[in-house]
């Protein structure tokens, strides 16, 4: 009894199936294939990081696309002929490009025994290049050894020498340190609280290293310098910080002697070579008498600098006792 029970419980539970599987299942397509993953999963996830084999995949996949497959009972399309590709040409058999002649070689210099005169004379050096700078620093090396320019220059600047004119200088505020340090310019401020007898004292300005600014318990030395650049001419602002800060050791305008760049002989020696050149240059283009420092009222010298930090004074004009002014820089009088 119980063996045809279980018998009949399994073809009950067989039929149920069947009948689910046969007539129950829904008809639908077998599910498709996951998508393929890109071939460079890196490049999409960050482009900086692709390593060169990757960048050559990537764009070998974009240039050559592989041709589609064959669908069944379909014949496959042919692809599209590629433009055919010239090969390189081969060293044993070389193609018939048309060849250019070349242009004959320039003319040797010289005789073909290669001459060294002639070669020369075919090519000449360069001249070589002169130094502003060092041209400079050499003509004051120059005065400074001449005895009778040192001996003029101390006596026009201590005033032992009066020559019956005025110098006019010409230069900017912001060159006044650079100038200064050049010529060894000793920069002072005077009170004139200073001036007092037995109590003498002024500011200097240190120009050797970092500039600085001392006290200097003794008299100014103003009979040595009677030459000098006021530097009161110039606003406060415009000034270089170091010759700012010189001014501010007193307050008041009023109680300031001198505030100044004296010139030294060195300096005034150049002063000296300048003028006599621009007063011999104007003699030679008029006639008639020669003209002296005696008919001078006026010289206006400019400060000009030049590369690698020199500096050069040149007269800019000349302003003669009859009204005649004559300017340097371009030759013109009036």
């Amino acid at each position: 009894m119980k063996k045809v029970t279980l018998q009949l419980f399994l073809i009950g539970v067989s039929a149920l199936l069947s009948w689910w599987f046969l007539l129950r299942a829904p008809d639908q397509p077998p599910p498709s294939p996951a998508p393929v993953p890109p071939v460079d999963l890196t490049l999409v996830l960050s482009p900086q990081a692709a390593s060169a084999a990757e960048e050559t995949v990537r764009e070998e996949t974009v240039q050559d696309p592989p041709p589609p497959k064959a669908v069944m009972g379909t014949p496959a399309p042919e692809p599209e002929p590629e433009p055919e590709k010239q090969p390189p040409p081969e060293p044993a058999a070389p193609s018939e490009p048309v060849e250019e002649k070349p242009a004959p070689p320039p003319a040797e210099a010289g005789t073909p025994d290669g001459d060294p005169e002639e070669s020369a004379a075919a090519d000449p050096e360069p001249e070589p290049r002169t130094d502003p700078s060092a041209d400079a620093v050499r003509e004051l090396e120059t005065i400074e050894g001449s005895k009778e320019l040192m001996r003029q220059a101390k006596e026009e600047v201590s005033g032992k020498s009066r020559k019956g004119f005025r110098t006019t200088f010409l230069c900017t505020a912001r060159d006044q340190l650079d100038i200064a340090r050049y010529f060894g310019e000793p920069v002072v401020l005077v009170p004139r609280a200073g001036l007092r007898p037995g109590s003498e004292y002024y500011h200097r300005l240190v120009l050797t290293g970092e500039p600085g600014i001392e006290e200097v318990r003794s008299p100014a030395p103003l009979t040595r310098y009677r030459q000098y650049r006021d530097l009161f001419a110039f606003s406060y602002e415009s000034l270089p910080r170091p010759m700012r800060e010189l001014r501010r050791r007193v307050f008041v305008r009023g109680d300031v002697y001198l505030f100044a760049a004296l010139i030294p002989p060195r300096e005034w020696g150049l002063v000296i070579v300048r003028r006599d050149a621009a007063l011999e240059k104007v003699n030679r283009g008029r006639g008639g008498r020669k003209r002296t420092h005696d008919d001078v009222k006026n010289f206006t010298m400019r400060y000009v600098r030049l590369p690698g930090g020199a500096f050069d004074i040149q007269v800019a004009g000349i302003s003669f006792d009859d009204g005649t002014v004559v300017d340097t820089t371009n030759g013109g009088m009036r």
